[in-house]
């Protein structure tokens, strides 16, 4: 592991905590590359206090300490439905954590699971992906579009390369842009850029969505 990997890593802990599996792909990655032991189990442990509760705990030590740290946490279902009220949830979620484990923290973002991958596999598994795209079509919010992600934030994957969000990342669809590697940034690069959008499809994807074709039925998108 190369010293401008780990200050890489070191950035990771302590502003981008809201993404922890980034980590844990990140050491898959190295692990297949051949690197020392040394280098595996430093890497290992890294993403193991990361993804593990020890996260949790650390985060809650540094803002006691600190006093400016704010602790965000993420939720998002475990099945064919859509996340319940924000505000109910994430009142629920603090009186539970304070209760069972001490642990207070200030937001909870709720996610809505996109019908890709292991998600869309699922779906299509349950036979609920009809349904289930009833329910997101219904539920579309256009002032949503003004916050998404991809327009202020980029995922890096764990060799460097850069995507408009962790979505695309999935879906091996990097950036439209000349700085395709995190080693190519420079300022300005990524201004201004198109966003990877459409019916492009990942290569490990085309059986899940050959699987799709084959149960297609007429679905009624609101307009």
């Amino acid at each position: 592991m190369t010293r401008r990997e780990k200050a890489l890593i070191g950035l990771a802990v302590a502003h981008a905590v809201r993404c922890p599996y980034c980590i844990d792909a990140y050491t898959t990655g190295r692990l297949e590359q051949g690197c020392s032991r040394t280098e595996q189990m430093e890497a290992v442990h890294v993403a193991a206090a990361i993804t593990g509760g020890a996260a949790l705990v650390h985060g809650v030590q540094m803002r006691k300490r600190a006093q400016q740290l704010a602790m965000t946490l993420m939720s998002n279902p475990a099945g064919a439905f859509l996340p319940p009220p924000q505000a109910a949830a994430e009142a629920r979620f603090k009186d539970l954590l304070r209760e069972r484990h001490g642990v207070v923290f200030d937001d909870l973002v709720e996610l809505t699971n996109m019908p890709i991958s292991r998600s869309l596999e699922f779906l299509l598994g349950s036979g609920a992906y009809v349904e289930y795209m009833r329910k997101l079509s219904g539920a579309f919010n256009p002032a949503a579009v003004e916050g998404l992600m991809c327009r202020s934030t980029l995922s890096v994957g764990w060799d460097g390369r850069l995507y408009d969000c962790d979505f695309n990342q999935m879906l091996e669809l990097p950036v439209a842009s000349a700085a395709r590697t995190i080693s190519d940034y420079r300022d300005g690069l990524l201004e201004g850029r198109p966003i990877v959008v459409g019916v492009q499809v990942a290569q490990h994807e085309l059986s899940t969505y050959d699987a799709l074709l084959d149960r297609t039925v007429n679905l009624e998108i609101p307009a």
